[in-house]
């Protein structure tokens, strides 16, 4: 993860053209710099909803059921 970070090519700045509704999901139990990757995110994606799981930073794994959960009603309260 934080090889990626140091060689990502992107500024912070580029992410705020994305016109997407975005769920940024993340667990509470991951690593500060992933962590610090979200809130970063966060303050630039203009369409995101943001939310934890009560897992580590491999919740899809570990707790598929509670973040596959969260994905399908994100995707649900999308417009068609």
């Amino acid at each position: 993860d934080f090889d990626a970070l140091l060689n990502e090519p992107r500024r912070l700045a580029d992410y705020s053209g994305v016109d997407q509704n975005l769920l940024l999901l993340q667990g509470d139990h991951t690593r500060r710099s992933a962590k610090a990757v979200a809130e970063a995110l966060s303050t630039v994606l203009p369409n995101i909803t943001r939310e934890s799981v009560t897992a580590g930073h491999m919740g899809p794994l570990t707790h598929p059921a509670d973040v596959n959960q969260r994905i399908l009603r994100f995707l649900r309260n999308q417009p068609h």
